[in-house]
């Protein structure tokens, strides 16, 4: 799926199929914590770092984050080098509250932890649009600094997921955790360079529809919202 796909398929799925905003979240927070898991085997993680933007990707990282904290076996930190959640009464909001309740620390400011042995990224999903500069771009290059692997969420931050162009820098992925469908970015460009390994998670949606309802638009079935 492309990026405008994707978009328009969570709406379908929020809109259409009354699936909420919030239990799609939980999906792909879970989904990511046990991609984390798996890897965090291989490596002998013990420490985990969330980097989480203020958007819903970063509400993705919040929820893995409660997860792996939740569940033991791991000393987990959120980074929010930009700031909380813009919406602290939203899904990303109430993901980070219940992943600080759960005890996961805390680290804001642009300035990175110390050390980490397995990253989570999610800084960017599929709305990207511009290069990242400042703060952001500063923690990608903390993230592709360390020796630590990063799991991305979605896409890479910084990677666009229809041409594989890099917008200004991106995250360079041990794995990419794309949500629903895979992005032809991942195969363009510099996308695989920056990917990584790439698993697909279904956040609890059937294939069945999620492929006849991209055939359907593909054919012209279902107009376009924007």
């Amino acid at each position: 799926m492309s990026a405008e796909e994707a978009t328009a398929f969570d709406l379908h799925l929020q809109e259409i199929e009354g699936m909420e905003a919030s239990a799609l979240m939980k999906n792909a927070g879970r989904a990511l914590a046990l991609l984390a898991r798996t890897h965090a085997e291989k490596v002998g993680a013990r420490t985990v770092l969330a980097v989480a933007g203020p958007g819903n990707n970063g509400g993705d990282a919040w929820v893995a984050a409660r997860q792996l904290q939740a569940g033991g076996g791991f000393v987990v930190t959120g980074w929010a080098p930009l700031g909380m959640p813009h919406s602290p009464e939203g899904p990303a909001g109430e993901a980070a509250r219940q992943a600080l309740k759960a005890g996961v620390g805390i680290h804001e400011g642009p300035t990175p932890p110390l050390a980490w042995d397995l990253a989570l990224d999610g800084l960017f999903g599929l709305g990207l649009s511009r290069p990242l500069e400042g703060a952001a771009a500063d923690a990608v290059a903390a993230l592709n600094a360390s020796p630590a692997p990063t799991l991305s969420a979605d896409l890479p931050s910084g990677l666009d997921g229809d041409t594989g162009r890099v917008l200004g820098c991106a995250v360079q992925a041990r794995a990419t955790l794309s949500f629903i469908g895979s992005r032809p970015g991942f195969l363009l460009g510099e996308g695989p360079a920056h990917a990584g390994e790439v698993w697909v998670a279904d956040l609890g949606v059937s294939e069945s529809l999620a492929l006849a309802w991209l055939q359907a638009r593909r054919r012209g079935g279902i107009a376009s919202r924007d």
